[in-house]
């Protein structure tokens, strides 16, 4: 975790698979609901989208989460980018850690 600030919580790291990023994110949640906006920049480019998730079970150490991602531009190779995907984790509400599977189609 960067920092939060309230009910907002800002994540970096980075991600690979068919595309090696680096991904900052924006978390805001309200009871079980999490929305967020996220930029991935990735070699030649970056993607950015919003996503929504509702946390499915949680304890005072930790929660998992599911949800759906929107792809809405990008730049560079990534420009027009579109597309979505279902993605799960679980994030510790000590440290904030997160752990996050994403499944999906992206269109450049």
């Amino acid at each position: 975790m960067q920092h939060s600030s309230g009910a907002t919580i800002y994540e970096q790291g980075s991600g690979w698979g068919t595309f090696r990023c680096s991904a900052s994110i924006q978390l805001r949640v309200s009871g079980t609901l999490v929305t967020a906006s996220y930029l991935a920049s990735c070699r030649g480019g970056s993607i950015r989208g919003s996503a929504r998730a509702r946390i499915r079970s949680a304890t005072t150490r930790a929660a998992s989460y599911n949800g759906t991602i929107a792809l809405q531009g990008g730049t560079g190779r990534f420009a027009g980018a579109s597309g979505s995907a279902s993605f799960d984790g679980t994030i510790n509400r000590t440290s904030y850690a997160m752990s996050l599977h994403i499944a999906g189609r992206v269109r450049l």
